[in-house]
C-alpha cells in the first residue's frame, strides 16, 4: 500500500516569540512539509530535518541551506536537489567542506522557493521565504535563512528517528537540555517558551531547564512528535539539602581525624627511627675507640 502524502498545513504568513525572537517552527514563516507518495520498499528522500535560522546562526543572510544524507548518516556529495522559484527549476549540487551545510541558495525578496531531491522521490519544503518580519541581530525583513535536511529513506521501513517539542514557561532566553542514550543536547528557549529538537533516536530522554530545577521526562516514538510542557517560573536552581550537608560535613570530618591520627602516627615512627640511629651511632664510635 502506498504512503499517504503527509501535508502540513502552513499558519499565517509570519510569525516570531515574543520580544522579537526567532523561532524554528517552521509555521511560522509560511513553510510546509508535503511528503512523497512511493510504493513499499522504493528508496526516496526523506526530510529529517528542516527548521528557521536564529539571527546567530543567520548573520544577515538569506539562503535556503541544504544537506543530503546517505541511510547511515554520512553526507551524499554530488547528490543534486531542485529548487524551484518563480516557475522556474534551478539545480544545486551538494559539495561543500564537512563543516559547512552542503550546499546553500540565496532567496531574493518577493519570491518563495520549493525544495526537494533529485534523481529519485523526494519529500518536498514549500513556501520558504527570505521576506521574513523584523526580529532578533541577524534577522531583519529580506534577510531570513532555512535548513532543510535530505536522508536517503526505504519506504515501508520503520524509521529510527522522531522530534520533540516543548513549551518552558518563564523559560525564554533560557537553555534546556536533552540526555539519554548517547545523546546530550543542549537549544536555546525562544522567546514564546518554544522549543525543539529534531531527529532524536527513539528512547526515553530527560530534559532539564538549564540552572532551574525544572524537568521532565519523554518518549521518543519513531516518526513521531513527543510534546512536553514545562514550567521554569517557579523552579529556583536547587540548593543542597541541610541533610545532605550535615552529612557531608561529618563526612569530611571523619577523614581529617583519621589523615590526623595517621600524621600522629608517622612523627611517632619518625622518632623512634632518630632514636634508634643515634644509638647506632653511639655505639659504633665506642666499638671504634
Amino acid at each position: 500500500m502506498p504512503n499517504v502524502p503527509d501535508h502540513i498545513p502552513p499558519s499565517p504568513k509570519y510569525g516570531r516569540g515574543a520580544g522579537g525572537e526567532a523561532t524554528r517552527d517552521l509555521a511560522h514563516y509560511g513553510v510546509s512539509i508535503v511528503r512523497a507518495s512511493v510504493p513499499p520498499d522504493a528508496r526516496y528522500w526523506k526530510i529529517i530535518a528542516a527548521y528557521h535560522l536564529s539571527g546567530a546562526e543567520n548573520k544577515g543572510g538569506h539562503s535556503v541551506y541544504i544537506d543530503m544524507l546517505n541511510a547511515d548518516g554520512s553526507r551524499r556529495y554530488g547528490a543534486r536537489c531542485n529548487i524551484w522559484a518563480g516557475g522556474k527549476l534551478f539545480i544545486a549540487t551538494i559539495s561543500q567542506p564537512p563543516h559547512e551545510p552542503g550546499t546553500s541558495f540565496p532567496m531574493a525578496s518577493g519570491a518563495t522557493y520549493d525544495v526537494e531531491g533529485a534523481e529519485m522521490p523526494s519529500d518536498k519544503a514549500v513556501g520558504f521565504s527570505a521576506d521574513g518580519p523584523e526580529e532578533e541581530a541577524g534577522n531583519a525583513p529580506s534577510r531570513h535563512s532555512f535548513m532543510v535536511v535530505f536522508g536517503e529513506a526505504v519506504a515501508g521501513e520503520d524509521t529510527t528517528t522522531g522530534t520533540v517539542r516543548g513549551t518552558v514557561a518563564g523559560g525564554a532566553g533560557m537553555s534546556i537540555n536533552l540526555q539519554g542514550g548517547h545523546l546530550d543536547l543542549t537549544s536555546k528557549i525562544a522567546g514564546d517558551g518554544r522549543f525543539g529538537f529534531d531527529n532524536v533516536p527513539t528512547g526515553t530522554y530527560t530534559l532539564n531547564v538549564v540552572g532551574t530545577n525544572a524537568s521532565g521526562v519523554l518518549t521518543v516514538t519513531a516518526g513521531q512528535q513527543a510534546f512536553i510542557t514545562l514550567s521554569a517560573a517557579s523552579s529556583p536552581a536547587p540548593l543542597p539539602r541541610v541533610g545532605e550537608g550535615r552529612s557531608d560535613i561529618a563526612a569530611l570530618q571523619r577523614q581529617v581525624a583519621e589523615l590526623q591520627q595517621q600524621m600522629a602516627q608517622v612523627m611517632s615512627d619518625t622518632e623512634r627511627l632518630a632514636a634508634t640511629l643515634a644509638q647506632i651511632k653511639d655505639d659504633l664510635k665506642n666499638a671504634w675507640f
